[in-house]
């Protein structure tokens, strides 16, 4: 999984994170928990039962927003092994 800040910048604590797939951008991680989100009705189909092992890339502009301003749960997320 990949991400990008899609609202502010890294200097802004109301900057959102968009996290999705680099094979598939139907893909995508809610934005809180950093867990998959349903496949939307109109997209590619998959069960998300599929998708336990994922990796996330992480931009260092990116990497600093989460550490001063996501929440705990993000930043745990991100860290832990």
């Amino acid at each position: 999984m990949t991400n990008v800040l899609v609202k502010g910048d890294m200097l802004s604590p109301h900057a959102r994170l968009h996290w999705e797939s680099v094979n598939d951008p139907d893909i995508m991680l809610d934005e809180h928990t950093l867990r998959p989100l349903e496949p939307p009705a109109d997209g590619n189909p998959y069960r998300i039962s599929d998708l336990k092992n994922y990796s996330l890339a992480v931009s260092g502009d990116v990497f600093r927003w989460i550490i001063d301003f996501a929440p705990l749960e993000v930043l745990h997320r991100v860290i832990a092994p």
